[in-house]
């Protein structure tokens, strides 16, 4: 939010500093709407930034009210204490009830509210400490997103195109005219074999669980910062490293894990060592012995493609790259969950 937004304040405002407290307000705008499912509007949660405990809270439903006039910009409700907030001589919009299709389509949210009750002698010192603290708060809030969440599967369709659109290439001909000596680019659209966006859309529990996971000084287990760096390679189109990435998430989950087992069991000397269990695939072979928990399709899921990538060079596609990611996810939910 721009420092000059003027705001306008509410009589629950004013009430809410009427007794032993003062109420600190933080508007959290969101540069990139967040889509989540209906079920998530309106929502409280529990939050700590800094020295700060608060709450974060989602606007709300509109009353239906019947098919509104503009109904894909119909707002969302502000959270209470800020119902008649203004940026400048406009309303502030917080999200919108319907994205891309009415009536079927999916919230979006623009912002959210931050509160916290702070002690008078307190202001400078909590405010302080939110200000400070909120950019590393907020960048694992968007881990949570992605971790508990699917908001990195892509949804619809791409359209992929090998005209040069940031590239004008010419000669001049005997006319005094340019003159473009080669063939027009092509256009060709690849649907991914995806989830719908309700499927993708986040939920009451997701919200829930990346705030915590925001208002947490625990450091997020490893084998889930190679896993987040997959997520975003699926966004970002580069599937050879998200298959390599989430071969490591699950390559240290399964070593963490057969750890503590060989630790605790009384196991045949030559699986005390992981000696010849070193790869990938030895890790799952040494995991198979000592009766973990796999995804059936482990093989050709997750170790083949990693494999093929890792010795052969190989490029991989979307949907191989969504089968491993996801086959990776389901071991690191089984044998690492990343909230204690």
């Amino acid at each position: 939010m721009n420092n000059s937004t003027v705001l306008h304040k509410t009589s629950d405002a004013v009430a809410d500093e009427s007794g032993n407290t003062r109420r600190l307000y933080g508007i959290v705008e969101f540069k990139q709407p967040l889509l989540c499912q209906t079920e998530a509007l309106g929502s409280v949660f529990q939050i700590r930034i800094g020295q700060a405990q608060g709450h974060f809270e989602l606007p709300s439903l509109p009353i239906e009210s019947g098919r509104p006039s503009d109904p894909l910009h119909e707002p969302l409700v502000p959270p209470a204490s800020a119902k008649t907030w203004k940026s400048g001589d406009r309303q502030m919009l917080w999200g919108r009830r319907f994205v891309n299709q009415y009536p079927g389509g999916l919230p979006e949210i623009s912002r959210a509210l931050l509160q916290f009750d702070v002690l008078p002698d307190q202001v400078a010192e909590i405010s302080t400490s939110v200000y400070e603290h909120f950019r590393e708060w907020k960048t694992r809030l968007f881990d949570g997103f992605d971790l508990f969440g699917s908001r990195w599967i892509p949804t619809g369709a791409r359209v992929h195109s090998s005209i040069q659109d940031d590239l004008d290439l010419f000669l001049w001909n005997k006319s005094g005219k340019p003159e473009r000596p080669y063939p027009d680019g092509q256009i060709s659209v690849c649907t991914p074999t995806t989830s719908s966006l309700l499927e993708v859309a986040l939920t009451q529990p997701q919200f829930r669980d990346a705030c915590k996971l925001a208002s947490s000084n625990a450091a997020l287990p490893v084998p889930y910062q190679f896993q987040l760096a997959a997520y975003r390679a699926i966004r970002d189109e580069d599937y050879r490293k998200a298959v390599v990435e989430t071969a490591v998430a699950t390559e240290i989950t399964l070593t963490q894990t057969l750890e503590k087992r060989l630790s605790k069991e009384d196991v045949p000397a030559h699986l005390q060592t992981f000696k010849q269990y070193k790869t990938l695939g030895g890790r799952v072979k040494l995991a198979e012995k000592m009766g973990l928990a796999l995804p059936e399709d482990i093989w050709a899921a997750l170790v083949e493609p990693r494999n093929a990538v890792a010795h052969l060079g190989h490029h991989s596609t979307e949907q191989e790259a969504l089968r491993a990611v996801l086959t990776s996810r389901s071991i690191l939910s089984c044998h690492l969950p990343p909230l204690a």
